[in-house]
């Protein structure tokens, strides 16, 4: 029993002197980190907390100084890369039973109304329906299920037929188009009818594969208002700066575009399959900007192949009136749907057709004419824009600053903001809100606008306009 005690007394000892040996250890290295420089530990970037990552996105709003960094990484390796061949349009209808009911029928119809001009065009579809129309499309591409992301009933701005939608499925398979040059267009899009239509759309793609596309990587149409530029900068600069509106997508594909698309895709995913997909393609583009030699090249699409309309005065909580960029030639392509919608009569792509080319196609009739404009024979090749005073209204053509002013200011709009916006003083006058843009030979077979793409924009007016 006594040993027993002992050899427990023994090992007791033991450890305590064990602890006590630890304990003088630790203390001998504090001291020695007490007596080492403090490493350098890098700044915050100005937020109180760190961001809660939730389902691996990060809950604070992605800021632009971050994502506009160079992309440098391997090509992204694609199946059937290597057939792509030719030139061709490209449609989209996916999603669910809804989308797919209310996109298809449209985008049939927007398709159709290019075959019907330009006969031997190849027109391929990504859609998920079982069928297609093979009257009007050479191909149909059926994405994957996994790839058919579920939409947002609100990802810009909400329809009032509340169909949900997302534009990531129809990015990811315009990387996968078949053809060498592709244009890309939205179902709500229509070709206007008339002499000049004929072969037109295919005549601008074999002009663009014939040049390479007059030196450009990838063209769009131009959403930018003046009032999107940065603060301070002056009002000539701001008329040449350029963001992507994604009605109207025109690009060769390349090992530019190639990584472009890629990192368009990687920031959906980053930003949520639903949200608007515009300012993406713009961080996209600078990136591949930045590479320096060899850098992306980014054209604008001329509004005789992209007739649109755009807010004036963004961020006042209105969004009319709007206005169209300038156009001299004939209207091919307008961003309006293509089938006759009720109550929305001026609001389909037949009645913008006729206001956009006013002067074109019906100055022999002399039927169609805009309250309070000039006979339209006067009117035939002039530059003008195009001017939507509230919804529903009929399309005005301006074709004079004087005519432009009545029809777009606001009674709240201060002589000051009207000069500071839209003043060119180098001129000596100032201009129509978004003039320029149109093709500098309406008779050409087509052209590319070069531009420039801000890096940073105003924040609050993309807020104010929905673009982020």
């Amino acid at each position: 029993m006594r040993r027993t005690l002992r050899v427990t007394a023994g090992v007791l000892a033991a450890a305590f002197a064990s602890f006590l040996g630890l304990l003088a250890l630790r203390r001998a290295w504090s001291a020695v980190l007490a007596r080492r420089p403090a490493r350098a530990m890098p700044e915050a970037d100005g937020d109180d907390e760190l961001p809660v990552l939730r389902g691996g996105r990060s809950s604070s709003t992605p800021r632009e100084p971050t994502e506009l960094v160079p992309t440098h990484a391997a090509p992204w390796a694609l199946p059937g890369e290597e057939a792509k061949d030719g030139v061709g349009m490209l449609f989209f209808a996916y999603g669910g039973t809804k989308q797919v009911d209310a996109f298809l029928a449209e985008a049939t119809a927007a398709a159709a109304s290019i075959r019907e001009f330009n006969p031997n065009l190849s027109i391929a579809i990504v859609t998920n329906n079982a069928s297609v129309n093979r009257r009007v499309f050479t191909t149909h591409i059926v994405p994957r299920d996994d790839l058919v992301f579920p939409g947002s009933k609100c990802p810009d701005v909400c329809r009032p037929d509340h169909v949900a939608r997302q534009w990531t499925t129809r990015l990811y398979y315009m990387a996968l188009s078949p053809y060498r040059i592709t244009w890309a267009l939205d179902s709500n899009t229509m070709q206007c009818p008339g002499e000049r239509a004929h072969g037109a759309i295919h005549r601008f793609l074999l002009a663009a594969e014939r040049t390479a596309m007059w030196g450009v990587d990838i063209a769009h149409a131009n959403l930018l208002n003046p009032l999107h530029a940065p603060m301070g900068a002056h009002a000539a600069a701001r008329r040449n700066l350029m963001s992507p509106h994604c009605f109207s997508l025109l690009w060769k594909w390349n090992g530019r575009t190639s990584n472009v698309f890629r990192d368009w895709f990687m920031l959906m995913l980053r930003r949520g399959v639903a949200s608007n997909d515009q300012e993406p393609l713009r961080y996209a583009e600078v990136r591949q900007q930045r590479m320096g030699a060899g850098g992306l090249t980014v054209g604008q699409i001329p509004t005789e192949f992209a007739g649109s309309l755009y807010t004036v005065w963004p961020g006042r909580g209105r969004f009319y009136p709007r206005i169209s960029r300038t156009v001299r030639g004939f209207v091919q392509i307008v961003h309006a749907p293509p089938v006759y919608r009720g109550a929305l009569v001026h609001q389909h792509g037949a009645s913008w057709c006729r206001a956009f080319n006013l002067g074109f196609n019906f100055e022999a009739s002399g039927a169609a004419r805009v309250r309070g404009a000039r006979p339209v024979a006067s009117r035939a090749g002039l530059a003008r824009q195009l001017v939507e005073r509230k919804f529903g209204a009929r399309l005005l053509p301006v074709t004079s600053e004087a005519e432009c002013a009545r029809a777009v200011r606001l009674p709240n709009v201060t002589e000051a903001e009207w000069e500071r916006w839209y003043a060119a003083p180098s001129e000596g006058r100032w201009r129509c809100p978004l003039a320029g843009g149109g093709m500098s030979d309406p008779r050409a077979d087509g052209e590319l606008l070069h531009a420039s793409l801000p890096e940073r924009l105003d924040a609050s007016w993309w807020r104010a306009s929905g673009q982020v």
